[in-house]
């Protein structure tokens, strides 16, 4: 979930939008283009990660059995999600990361 100040997967698309149609409409010098362009894909790559994280709770909560109330974890990329989702889904603290033994490299 994105913070006070994040702005939402709309204001952002909206934004890309505004950039693609400036771009389109040929009004700007080349450095400006190039900006403009540098921005645009800066905010594609929010709406992916915005909608990447949307995918991974709609995966979590497919996997969750509606007779038990089990939650089946495998298909979500746990690793993704914030601390705070994380331990909403897993109902405890988030895992450390394991350092890989020297021996292996």
């Amino acid at each position: 979930m994105p913070n006070d100040s994040s702005p939402t997967f709309e204001e952002t698309l909206k934004k890309l939008e505004g950039i693609v149609s400036y771009l389109e409409s040929g009004k700007a010098d080349l450095d400006t283009s190039l900006a403009k362009y540098e921005e645009g894909v800066h905010l594609l790559r929010q709406c992916r990660e915005l909608l990447n994280r949307a995918e991974q709770k709609i995966e979590i909560l497919r996997s969750v059995n509606t007779e038990t109330g089990d939650v089946r974890t495998e298909p979500a990329d746990l690793d993704a999600l914030t601390a705070d989702e994380t331990t909403a889904v897993r109902g405890k603290s988030p895992r450390r990361a394991k350092t890989p033994d020297k021996d292996l490299f």
